[in-house]
């Protein structure tokens, strides 16, 4: 069930379930504050967490290509629907920009929000890496096919910077490379300046393209 931040059980099951009808239900949750899993005891609910973490610099530098204003990831977001279950949890208690180091701080064992262990995915690591793919698929007991590799989904447009015209082929796309596009933006440049960025990017992803740049600006 995909992206399902906005209620509990999926807004629309036609448009959200992509599975072939297996017993095995995945719900995906995005921009979601992670201290909104114990109040809404979502432990009751789902038997595996996994979180999927993409290094910092590509992921705002995605954002950015996207359009997205730089007050989306910043600040939070007053939510004044009052319609779905847990929305003061969807980016109204915490930015999305926040929520990155929320959710390494987690991986890392530096801080426990969620009070259940959890499984994590190394985006990076898993596009290149077909024994990582293996292993994950292995972990949960699935049978590997690799099948999705290949997916540029339809769903936001595709990429942000290529949007579809690597469909069938989204292997071959630069996603470990898309801070390059964006080192000459000053509002990209006053987001990765922040330390924490360096910080948790190293330990986890190991990987900092501007350590040898001067990001100051």
């Amino acid at each position: 069930m995909n992206n399902c931040n906005q209620e509990l059980k999926y807004r629309n099951r036609k448009v959200h379930n992509n599975g072939g009808g297996g017993k095995t239900i995945m719900h995906s949750f995005e921009n979601f504050d992670l201290n909104g899993f114990k109040e809404y005891n979502f432990a009751e609910y789902f038997t595996d967490v996994i979180i999927i973490n993409r290094d910092p610099y590509n992921l705002i530098a995605s954002s950015i290509a996207k359009g997205t204003k730089l007050s989306v990831l910043t600040e939070t977001i007053a939510n004044s629907r009052n319609k779905f279950i847990y929305d003061k949890w969807w980016c109204a208690s915490l930015p999305r920009y926040d929520m990155i180091f929320q959710y390494l701080e987690q991986c890392l064992g530096e801080k426990d929000y969620l009070g259940v262990d959890c499984y994590d995915i190394n985006y990076n690591k898993w596009f290149v890496d077909i024994d990582y793919r293996k292993k994950i698929i292995d972990d949960f007991g699935g049978d590997f096919t690799d099948q999705g590799m290949q997916h540029v989904p339809m769903r936001g447009v595709g990429s942000s910077f290529d949007r579809l015209a690597y469909k069938g082929r989204g292997n071959e796309m630069d996603v470990l490379n898309r801070w390059k596009n964006l080192t000459d933006n000053k509002r990209y440049m006053s987001l990765v300046s922040d330390p924490r960025i360096a910080y948790f990017s190293e330990k986890y992803f190991n990987f900092n393209p501007l350590s040898d740049r001067e990001v100051n600006q």
